[in-house]
């Protein structure tokens, strides 16, 4: 019962992360045009909104990265661990440019499908591995929730980033879209990376009850329950 209700929760957000609300208008996007709102709405202050939008990912990445730690420590994989850890914590000194955040994604891809290369394998667990395993659902479903919310964020940020470059003059448009660019990153990846999250934490669910690991009671009620 409680894995049913994990999975309706996940299925929800998997639903909310690839809604087509991701569809803004941004330039250069293939098979993906302006709304007749974003093409109406008055320009908001993008470089606020990027810190809200930023400041949400950041949140959930750090939760998401800490359960996968967690998950490869499970599964004896410490150095992909202290790696991961690594670049979480550059999340949280607050450096959130480009590049961080690519790197921050990407390192969580990896940690993803290593897990996931386990998981299918059918891998045993030590008793110490079985108790990182347990201390990674809790953090893994509040990472969820909060990448979950960011859909709409990400769309009011979109449209008032795309009038604010394109209302800049030529010599400032360069500057305006460097500036951006870290918002920018997120509106492209963030739906991808949130919807991967998901189908791993399915995964994760599964196993755990697959191989009497226990759920606890506090990831189903991070997922609203």
């Amino acid at each position: 019962m409680q894995n049913n209700k994990i999975v309706a929760a996940l299925s929800i957000m998997a639903a909310l992360a690839t809604a087509p609300a991701f569809a803004i208008g941004l330039p250069k996007l293939p098979g993906v045009g302006a709304s007749a709102e974003a093409q109406t709405a008055p320009a908001g202050d993008a470089s606020g909104m990027q810190d809200s939008v930023i400041k949400t990912f950041v949140a959930g990445s750090i939760e998401i990265s800490t359960a996968q730690a967690s998950l490869l420590r499970a599964f004896d994989l410490k150095d992909q661990a202290a790696a991961l850890e690594a670049d979480a914590a550059a999340l949280k000194s607050g450096a959130t440019d480009q590049s961080t955040l690519s790197k921050a994604t990407q390192s969580s891809k990896s940690a993803s499908d290593e897990i996931a290369k386990r998981i299918a394998a059918g891998q045993p667990l030590s008793e110490e591995g079985k108790q990182h395993y347990v201390a990674s659902l809790v953090p893994f479903a509040k990472g969820l929730v909060i990448t979950s919310k960011l859909p709409p964020e990400l769309k009011t940020f979109g449209d008032a980033a795309k009038q604010q470059v394109q209302a800049a003059s030529l010599m400032d448009k360069a500057s305006v879209t460097s500036k951006l660019a870290p918002g920018m990153y997120l509106v492209k990846e963030a739906p991808g990376y949130t919807s991967n999250a998901i189908d791993a934490f399915k995964k994760i669910v599964t196993f755990a009850q697959s191989n009497s690991i226990p759920v606890p009671a506090d990831a189903t009620a991070a997922l609203n329950f």
